[in-house]
C-alpha cells in the first residue's frame, strides 16, 4: 500500500505528467475554437460524419468547454500536480536553507556541486582572517564552526531564490481554483429606455438561457450624445453617454457615467455600454392568456427585450425581437390578402412577427415561441400552458434605447493578482541563484589540509568564478 502510495505522488509531481496536462489543455482549447473547420472538413470529404463529430463533441462538453466535465476534470488534475509539487519540494527546501538543523551546515555535504582538496605546508599570515574577507566579498559573512584541529566555514547567497518557485506554483494553483470558481460567473445584457429600472438579467448558463435576478437594481437616469468637448480624441463619432444609478432597498448607493469603454463596478458586477444608443424597435401589444384555474388575459405593450412576469404562474416572458416582415417572400400572400380587406390595422398586425421566450420558476428557459398576427393551425408545447396573439403594432417610436451589458466575475481581481505574482515568480526562478560555499581547514601533523567545496541550485559554471579566488586566497 505504502508503495503504491508513493507511486501515485512520484506521478503526481511528475515533470512528465505535467506535460501531458498542459497537451490536452492545448488540443481541448484548440478542438474548441476549431469545432466549425473539423466539421466542415468531414462533410466535404462526402464522409457524412458531419453529424455524428458534432454530437461527439457535445458528448465531451466541446460546445461549452469551461462548463464542461471535461475542462474541470484537467483543472483538478493540473491542481493536484502543482499541489503535490509544492508540498513535496518544501523538506528539501528545509533542508537546503538549513532550517530546523541546526549542525546542516557545520560539515560538507554528499550532494555538492563542486570539490576539490589539497594541501599545503603554510598557510598566508591571517589566512583565517583573509578566508572571512574572501567569503564576504563573495558571497555574505561566514559561520565559522571549530572542532579540535578542523576549522569550517560556511557562507551562502541568495535563500530567496527558492521563494521564486513556491510564488509561482502556488499563484498557479489559487488561479486554478479561481478558473473552477468562474463556472458561476454569468454575462447577460439588457435594454433599456431614460427612467427604466431594472433588478433581473438574461444570460446564458451552461449553453442554456437563463435569467438572472441582481441583490441590487440599475436605473439608466440619462443617454444622450457626448458633445466634442467631452469625447476624447480617440473616441468613435457620436458616442453616447449613459448615466446609471445603482439602487438598492430603495436607495442610491452609486450613480456613474458609461461611455465607450469605461464600466461600473459594484459587488463584483461590472456594467458596460455595450452598444452606443439606438432607435427603439416598434412596440407590439401583446395579449397573454395562461391556461389554469383562475387565469386572465391581459395586454402588455412591450418593445425588444422587454420582459414581464406573470401572476398565476410566475413565469417570466419576454420579447426577444420583433421582425417586420415587409420585405420578406413568405409574406407576400398575407399581405396582398390584407392589402385587399378594408381593415389596415391588419395588414399592419400581419406583416409583424414576434419572438417570445417563457422562462419557468427555475429561471431556465422553458418555450421560446414565435406569434403571428394569424392563427395557426398547428399545435405547438406552449399551446398547452399560454394563448399568445397580438393584438397591436406601435411604429417608428422616436425614443432611444441604451444596451447594457452586465457580468459577474467572482474572484476576477485574486486572478489577475495570481497571474502577475506567478509571472514574477518564474522570473525569480529563472534569475536568482542561491549558492552556498564551504572552506575546510584540518591540521594533521606537519600538513595542512584544504577542502573547497560548491553548491548551486543552478547554473553551476558560476562556481568557477569564485572558488579560484579562495584558493588563490589561501595560497602563501
Amino acid at each position: 500500500m505504502k508503495k503504491t502510495f508513493s507511486s501515485v505522488i512520484g506521478l503526481l509531481s511528475s515533470l512528465a505528467f505535467t506535460l501531458i496536462i498542459l497537451t490536452f489543455f492545448t488540443l481541448t482549447v484548440t478542438i474548441t475554437i476549431m469545432e466549425d473547420e473539423i466539421i466542415s472538413i468531414f462533410r466535404d470529404c462526402s464522409l457524412s460524419q458531419g453529424v455524428y463529430i458534432h454530437r461527439l463533441f457535445n458528448l465531451f462538453g466541446f460546445s461549452d468547454l469551461y462548463n464542461s466535465w471535461w475542462f474541470k476534470t484537467l483543472l483538478v488534475l493540473f491542481s493536484l500536480n502543482l499541489l503535490v509539487c509544492t508540498l513535496k519540494r518544501i523538506p528539501g527546501t528545509f533542508a537546503l536553507l538549513g532550517l530546523f538543523s541546526s549542525g546542516s551546515n557545520n560539515a560538507i555535504p554528499s550532494n555538492v556541486s563542486y570539490k576539490e582538496s589539497f594541501s599545503l605546508n603554510t598557510l598566508q599570515r591571517n589566512g583565517e582572517d583573509r578566508l572571512r574577507d574572501l567569503l564576504s566579498r563573495e558571497l555574505s559573512s561566514p559561520t565559522l564552526h571549530r572542532e579540535g584541529n578542523t576549522s569550517l566555514l560556511f557562507s551562502q547567497k541568495g535563500r530567496y531564490a527558492h521563494l521564486g518557485f513556491y510564488c509561482a506554483h502556488v499563484s498557479l494553483l489559487v488561479l486554478l481554483i479561481g478558473g473552477v470558481m468562474g463556472s458561476s460567473s454569468y454575462d447577460g445584457d439588457v435594454s433599456m429606455s431614460e427612467g427604466e429600472t431594472i433588478d433581473t438579467i438574461f444570460i446564458n448558463r451552461d449553453g442554456d438561457p437563463c435569467i438572472e435576478k441582481l441583490d441590487f437594481a440599475i436605473r439608466l437616469d440619462r443617454s444622450e450624445v457626448a458633445s466634442a468637448a467631452q469625447r476624447g480624441n480617440d473616441s468613435p463619432e457620436n458616442p453616447y453617454r449613459s448615466t446609471i444609478t445603482i439602487v438598492r432597498k430603495g436607495k442610491s448607493v452609486k450613480t456613474g457615467i458609461l461611455e465607450g469603454y469605461e464600466t461600473i463596478n459594484y459587488n463584483g458586477v461590472r456594467i458596460a455600454q455595450s452598444r452606443f444608443g439606438h432607435k427603439g424597435s416598434d412596440r407590439v401589444s401583446l395579449s397573454v392568456y395562461p391556461k389554469i384555474p383562475g387565469g386572465k388575459s391581459r395586454v402588455h405593450t412591450l418593445g425588444r427585450h422587454d420582459y414581464f412576469t406573470v401572476p398565476e404562474t410566475g413565469h417570466t416572458i419576454r420579447i426577444k425581437n420583433i421582425l417586420s416582415l415587409h420585405n420578406s417572400p413568405l409574406n407576400e400572400k398575407i399581405l396582398r390578402t390584407s392589402a385587399a380587406s378594408s381593415h389596415n390595422s391588419t395588414a399592419s398586425l400581419s406583416s409583424h412577427m414576434v419572438m417570445l421566450e417563457v422562462y419557468g420558476n427555475n429561471n431556465k428557459l422553458l418555450h421560446a415561441p414565435i406569434v403571428f398576427s394569424r392563427k395557426s393551425r398547428d399545435r405547438h408545447p406552449w399551446d398547452e400552458a399560454y394563448a399568445f396573439s397580438l393584438v397591436g403594432i406601435e411604429q417608428d417610436r422616436p425614443a432611444y434605447r441604451t444596451r447594457l451589458k452586465i457580468s459577474f466575475e467572482p474572484g476576477a481581481q485574486i486572478i489577475w493578482t495570481c497571474f502577475y505574482t506567478a509571472i514574477l515568480g518564474f522570473a525569480m526562478m529563472f534569475t536568482l541563484t542561491h549558492r552556498k560555499l564551504w572552506v575546510q581547514v584540518e591540521k594533521r601533523g606537519g600538513t595542512i589540509h584544504i577542502t573547497l567545496a560548491g553548491w548551486v541550485n543552478r547554473n553551476p559554471e558560476s562556481l568557477m568564478t569564485t572558488l579560484p579566488a579562495l584558493r588563490n586566497g589561501l595560497l602563501p
